[in-house]
Parts: C-alpha cells; structure tokens; sequence
C-alpha cells in the first residue's frame, strides 16, 4: 500500500521537554536496523520516536551510520520546527544525502494565527524545499471558535505551504486528545467516511475539498449530512462525542 516494504522503528522514548529522554547508541541502532533490513528486504526505516532528535548529535550518527551500511535504505523522522530552523540548510542537506525521504513536522495548535509562528513554519518549508527534502506538516487545530478564526490561519498556512513545494502535505486535523471519544477510539467524521457501507463519501470528500478551496466554512454541510444519512439508514440521530 506505501509503495516500499517499510518496517516502524523506535530508537529512544521520552522527549526532551517532558518524560526523560532515553536512546539507543547509534551503534547499536545502525546494527539492528543493518541486520533487518538485510533479513526483510526492507526498502524505508520509519523512526516512530517521539523525539527523534533531542540529541542532534546522535540522531546525525545514527542516519549516517544507516547510509553507510545500507545505502538503499531510505528512512523518515518526525523533526520540530525549531530543529529545522537551528540547523539550517547544511544540516538538512546533510540528512538528505543520508536516504531521508521525508520529515514529519508538527504544528501546534495556535501557531498558525500567530505572525511570528506563521512565519517560522514557512521558513521551515523553504528550508526544507531548497534542501530537496518532502515534508508533512500536521497542522493541529484547537476548538475553532464561533468565527472559524483558527481553522482559516490553519487552511491559509497550508495553501501557503503547499505552494512551496507541491510535494508538501498538510493535514488540519485535531489534537489527539479532542479528536477520541472516550474509549480511545478516533471522533469526528473521519472514520465514518472511511466505512465501507458510508454513502457517497466520494461526494462528501469532493465537497470538504471545494470547502476549503473557496475558504467557506460555516453551515457544517458535512456534519449535516452525516446526520441525515444516520437516520434514513437506522431510524435515528447519530450518537454524540466530545468531538460534537
């Protein structure tokens, strides 16, 4: 489905401003990840650490020791946006000539309204660009309000990034903990879309996209429509979760 056989790895826990940070040696990640690819055929190493770079040194050994043992092997990272910007270009030129095919970079929710960390964001996107590197920027939203205020910077920093690079992706989505109902299972009109027995989710997509192309966002077309739909197929209003 991902085009590449792809194995997840985790190398450390913990970030650097929270749980305490533990890591592997780049050593021993470098033999392991040598040794199954070597076994699986693998083609990519996702790194799934939290903080993939809370010691910068370390990570940097650790891609370089992957590209010199295995040098097909491609591998992607999570990377924050103040490590984008810290290093510059020469670090990410660095990483890219190492096999990286792609950083996930976060974006907290708030960061897209403010000037200042607009601006970031897109300094992270041109560095990132002229270092050759794709990115999926997460653009976390919180409660969008009564005026849609957060939702529009959020969707205007996307269309701005997206016009950097068109291999940028910018998912808007949701912060974990507001986007699962209370068993832990994901709330929203996601899932639903997904479901195999959902009616024209192609329209419902085609509709969320002309949405935010034209940048119109009130009514709640789509969370109408999911409500009808609840009722013609079981008789009544589709249940209720925090993420109403």
């Amino acid at each position: 489905m991902r085009g590449v056989r792809r194995l997840d790895y985790c190398s450390s826990r913990g970030a650097r401003d929270g749980e305490e940070w533990l890591g592997l040696s780049p050593d021993r990640v470098v033999a392991e990840i040598a040794e199954l690819a070597d076994r699986h055929g693998l083609a990519e190493i996702l790194f799934r650490d939290e903080d993939f770079f809370a010691d910068m040194a370390r990570a940097e050994a650790v891609v370089a020791g992957i590209s010199g043992e295995a040098a097909q092997l491609g591998w992607r990272a999570t990377m924050r946006i103040d490590d984008v910007l810290d290093g510059g270009h020469d670090r990410l030129r660095l990483l890219a000539a190492t096999g990286c095919r792609r950083l996930h970079v976060p974006v907290r929710p708030g960061v897209p309204a403010l000037r200042v960390g607009r601006e970031r964001v897109l300094d992270a996107g041109a560095l990132l660009h002229a270092a050759g590197i794709p990115a999926r920027f997460e653009i976390e939203i919180a409660e969008p309000g009564s005026r849609l205020e957060g939702l529009r910077a959020a969707v205007s920093l996307a269309r701005s990034l997206c016009a950097l690079d068109a291999r940028f992706e910018t998912p808007v989505r949701r912060p974990l903990h507001l986007a699962e109902t209370g068993d832990g299972t994901p709330a929203g009109l996601e899932p639903w879309i997904a479901r195999s027995e959902a009616p024209w989710p192609d329209l419902l997509r085609t509709l969320s996209l002309l949405r935010v192309r034209l940048g119109f966002f009130a009514l709640d077309v789509e969370r109408r429509a999911v409500d009808v739909s609840a009722i013609l197929r079981t008789g009544r209003r589709r249940a209720l979760t925090r993420a109403d």
